[in-house]
């Protein structure tokens, strides 16, 4: 327990409003001050299942499974002198450190869409890549998985795990995710858009997550959440599934976010229910079908995710294309 973790009284106050009736503050008080256990996803395109477990067993690694995640266990070491990050295993792309409830959101995206190989994928925000890679794994490198960061000091690090991976089938793109709706309408068979958040989950891996939390700055975010959702729907194929899902655990980021959209397209909105993504989902599932993830049930980060069908076509503004100017210099050799 760490009492140096540090959670704002108005946050409190906050999460008290909103915590379902079968959930109480103190639990998710104490579980936000509660070390955040260590999960990795075995990385099947490098190694099988049963051959990682051989090798966790020669380490004296203790392997518990990740209900929603075949590839996902929460990891024990008794040796501790060779950090896991840097154990021969991890540099050769065996596996990935991954939080637990981070494998929700591909395991819930596959729940309702299975790839092929002329799949057209799109992870919006994808830094650091561990969603990235977990599709690519899934997908076999089959299909076309495209890695978009807007974050331009982030895009190395996704870049790298791409690599340690043995990812094949990814290209980069480094772009607001904002523009896609646009740029291609109706493209993607899949889309999943991990949106970037004010962090409220993550309090476990940071006790100093919460040191600027603000109201104010959450209803800004969330406004450019609402951009974004928008615009992967309509990047989404008609008939196309996307999965959105935050670190976080407000309403307005959440839940409000998935209604402004269906509000937007009240005919082509479906939300899909998660109820069936692994046995005690029904804990954390909310009346529209998505997953709440309170750090206390399931002893991870906080989460949500949510999967939404697109019904049919709808309207996107048509791009409006710059002309820039291109700086061209006479080149002379001197030989």
């Amino acid at each position: 327990m760490d009492s140096n973790t540090f959670i704002p009284q108005a946050f409190i106050d906050k999460m008290i409003n909103i915590l379902p009736e079968q959930l109480n503050i103190d639990d998710l008080l104490s579980a936000c001050r509660r070390p955040l256990r260590r999960a990795i996803r075995i990385n099947t395109l490098k190694i099988s299942i049963n051959a990682f477990k051989l090798i966790a067993q020669k380490h004296a690694w203790s392997l518990t499974p990740v209900p929603w995640c075949k590839e996902g266990f929460w990891i024990d070491i008794e040796d501790e002198s060779i950090p896991l990050g840097n154990s021969a295993e991890h540099l050769a792309g065996l596996f990935y450190i991954q939080e637990a409830s981070s494998m929700m959101p591909v395991a819930a995206l596959l729940s309702h869409f299975q790839p092929n190989k002329t799949s057209t994928l799109l992870d919006a925000a994808a830094a650091p890549g561990s969603k990235t890679t977990q599709l690519a794994s899934a997908t076999n490198n089959q299909g076309l998985v495209i890695a978009n960061e807007y974050s331009s000091s982030r895009i190395k690090m996704l870049h790298a795990n791409i690599q340690r991976c043995g990812i094949q089938n990814v290209a980069l793109t480094h772009f607001d995710a904002a523009v896609f709706g646009q740029w291609l309408p109706n493209t993607f068979d899949a889309i999943l858009l991990d949106a970037p958040c004010s962090g409220e989950g993550t309090v476990r891996k940071d006790k100093n997550a919460m040191k600027n939390w603000q109201q104010s700055a959450i209803d800004s975010i969330a406004l450019t959440q609402k951009e974004l959702i928008k615009s992967a729907f309509q990047a989404l194929k008609p008939g196309g599934v996307m999965v959105y899902s935050t670190c976080t655990l407000s309403l307005e980021e959440n839940q409000e976010v998935c209604h402004s959209l269906q509000q937007t397209y009240p005919e082509q909105v479906d939300f899909l229910s998660l109820n069936n993504l692994f046995e005690g989902a029904e804990k954390t599932l909310t009346e529209e079908g998505f997953l709440h993830i309170w750090p206390q049930v399931y002893d991870t980060e906080g989460f949500f995710v949510a999967a939404i069908q697109k019904t049919g076509f709808v309207e996107s503004e048509p791009a409006k294309e710059t002309i820039r100017k291109i700086p061209i210099s006479t080149y002379t050799s001197n030989h």
